[in-house]
């Protein structure tokens, strides 16, 4: 057997063990009717309340990819390659739904991607940015410790700060100092944000970015804080529900099942735990919330494959077809950069 098959069952039998302990967190002493008895709780009109809210996250999203590439695509085009994405998500393991947005534009829309390239790159780099921000101060919160929220501002101030520096011909700097990180990753990675920054946006096209970025998370927290205040009733505060959205974030963000299931519902059961918060109360809004994070996008790439008359087992396969082309296609464009 070779090396490759080895560390591919290695990191199998890793993916299962990891499965198996999310799942027995998440039913060991669980009273189901007690959760039975927290879901027959919901109002359906708050419900219908948050798939509003949902909509509203998938559109701001869009707005903001329209934006990252210069208006060539249209609104109509960023929320669908969105939404077809999310369905994809939620069939394909490992989030490969992510690159499908440029799959769909260049197939749907002749939309080339390395045009699409350098707009995801800056967009994967503001996310992460925002995240990092977001934790730095949510790890202020729990603990109280000031000196986390000044890293929350110190993390803001850098990343204007290298904007600026790029916009004042300073780069070679900037790119001095990336060269350094000793993590090859986190040093490829930096290097492709800042390439992209330094020739595709200047520094208020950037400024603007983060914009649209901290719009998108708010509007995401206050669809967690809806959900968790309003649907569930839950008596929490402000900072709490932002340590709660923090966590289930970073939980859902984790490739290890398709659509984050499992994992998002151990990072809201957990944070809410830390909180006083039931676990089977916990985990009775934390299915809803997921079904609906997941259903929605996928009622709307429905409607957009049935609209369009795609197949959808047509799709999966130009997904995970095109997938390593598109990826070659992206190690060609950014060495050409």
């Amino acid at each position: 057997m070779s090396a490759q098959r080895y560390k591919k069952w290695f990191f199998t039998v890793i993916k299962i063990i990891l499965i198996v302990a999310i799942v027995r967190y998440l039913v060991l002493g669980i009273d189901w009717n007690s959760v039975r008895v927290s879901l027959a709780g919901y109002s359906a009109v708050f419900l219908a309340a948050g798939v509003l809210l949902i909509i509203a996250n998938d559109a701001v999203q869009a707005i903001r990819w329209r934006f990252l590439t210069r208006l060539r695509c249209s609104f109509q085009a960023s929320f669908e390659s969105i939404v077809v994405g999310g369905l994809l998500n939620v069939i394909l393991p490992a989030k490969l739904g992510e690159i499908s947005r440029l799959i769909y534009l260049r197939n749907m829309y002749h939309y080339p991607v390395n045009y699409g390239v350098g707009a995801m790159v800056i967009e994967r780099g503001a996310d992460i940015f925002m995240v990092a921000c977001f934790l730095a101060a949510g790890a202020g919160i729990v603990t109280g410790n000031t000196l986390l929220q000044g890293i929350s501002a110190l993390l803001v101030a850098v990343m204007i700060g290298t904007v600026f520096a790029l916009k004042m011909k300073k780069g070679r700097v900037v790119r001095s100092v990336i060269a350094r990180i000793p993590v090859r990753f986190l040093r490829i990675y930096s290097q492709k944000i800042i390439r992209s920054i330094s020739r595709d946006f200047g520094a208020n096209r950037t400024l603007m970015v983060l914009g649209y970025t901290l719009a998108l998370r708010i509007v995401y927290f206050l669809t967690v804080a809806f959900f968790l205040k309003v649907v569930a009733s839950f008596d929490l505060s402000w900072g709490e529900m932002f340590v709660i959205y923090l966590v289930s974030s970073i939980a859902w963000s984790i490739p290890l099942t398709p659509g984050g299931t499992g994992t998002f519902h151990a990072g809201m059961v957990l944070a809410m735990g830390w909180y006083g918060i039931a676990k089977e109360e916990a985990l009775a809004v934390a299915v809803v919330f997921h079904l609906l994070l997941n259903l929605v996008p996928m009622v709307l790439a429905m409607a957009v494959i049935f609209y369009k008359d795609i197949p959808l087992m047509k799709m999966v396969r130009m997904e995970e077809r095109n997938k390593d082309i598109t990826m070659s296609e992206i190690t060609i464009y950014e060495g050409k950069r």
